[in-house]
């Protein structure tokens, strides 16, 4: 959930094809404001900050460590905009659209990490879930449903479960735009978009390709070095839950997607470029979790391979995506609305 950073690893699941997967029922054109994540707001220029501020450095940690048994409330909305342009035996097929958005207000508690603190499997108490399909919305889980949210390692992905059963994948889809866990074996946050250098407002810092190509292969998508582009940039000094923060921005740019040959993909990625953009609000403390979290995704790809029917397919696929979350400590005997 608090490792918001490391955005590649969304690629476990938004670099997913789509052919041969459940779709719900009466994909919309539009999706209501409601759960839909506002414009972030611009952050104020380094020029804008007290000059004492401005001129101080201070210690970037990304990836901050949980604990078992951490409990914290939970806001969040997200949406996911797709669009499938596909040509089935020399047939262009009718475009699939597919809009839909989820807003979820909750506890977690930290059940599992691993030796680094990672978060691999969590509970949220639901106070209330509401999906969109279009401008249709709609309970998804009731009051005091427990959902835990696990790393499947054989599946490389996140996992949803209600009383000891798996619910449906786009249930999971859903909720994983609200709260999710990392795969415990990628590369951190710090690896990829970190510093060892203590930096003031206004500093920004490349991304590591060579981390990030390599976080990809482990995927099994191939690109190069070159191909990937970013820069993490400390935006400002602010507070949060009365504490001194940080504003961080991490932009990251990926050119030239394409599948690992030797991946055993019925669908593979021929071709593809995507963005990623991440702003994220830390406590100066670095042992604190992060307080807020916004992410935006655009991805494009083309896709090749065969259908369930085994017909050969040809696509054009259109991803955007998108969530905020906010988090804040449970206050001692507070207990999750009914």
């Amino acid at each position: 959930m608090r490792r918001h950073l490391a955005a590649v690893v969304l690629l476990a699941s938004a670099l997913t094809p789509v052919f041969g997967q459940d779709k719900p029922a009466n994909p919309a054109k539009e999706a209501p404001d409601s759960v839909r994540p506002s414009e972030p707001k611009p952050a104020d220029s380094a020029a804008a900050q007290p000059k004492a501020d401005a001129a101080q450095k201070y210690d970037i940690k990304l990836a901050r460590p949980s604990k078992v048994g951490d409990k914290f409330r939970l806001e969040a909305v997200g949406a996911t905009r797709k669009r499938l342009v596909a040509v089935a035996n020399g047939e262009e097929q009718k475009p699939q659209d597919e809009l839909l958005g989820v807003s979820v207000d909750g506890v977690v508690k930290v059940l599992e990490v691993n030796k680094d603190g990672v978060e691999t499997r969590l509970s949220l108490t639901i106070e209330t879930c509401i999906a969109s399909v279009g401008k249709q919305q709609l309970p998804l889980l009731p009051a005091g449903t427990v959902v835990v949210v696990s790393w499947d390692k054989a599946k490389k992905s996140v996992w949803f479960t209600m009383d000891g059963q798996a619910l449906p994948d786009d249930v999971g889809d859903l909720l994983e735009l609200a709260v999710s866990v990392s795969d415990p074996e990628g590369a951190t946050d710090d690896a990829i978009f970190g510093t060892n250098e203590k930096r003031q407002v206004g500093d920004s810092w490349p991304i590591d390709a060579a981390v990030a190509a390599k976080e990809f292969g482990r995927m099994g998508m191939k690109i190069k070095e070159e191909d990937l582009f970013g820069q993490t940039t400390l935006v400002e000094k602010t507070d949060a839950h009365d504490a001194p923060a940080m504003v961080i921005k991490t932009e990251f740019k990926a050119r030239s997607l394409a599948s690992d040959p030797k991946a055993d993909n019925k669908i593979k990625v021929q071709s593809g470029n995507m963005t990623i953009t991440t702003t994220v609000t830390m406590p100066v403390d670095i042992t604190a979790p992060a307080t807020k979290a916004e992410m935006k995704m655009k991805l494009s790809r083309e896709l090749v391979g065969q259908n369930d029917d085994g017909k050969e397919l040809r696509a054009i696929e259109t991803i955007d995506r998108e969530w905020e979350r906010s988090v804040k400590p449970v206050e001692r005997g507070a207990k999750p609305a009914k």
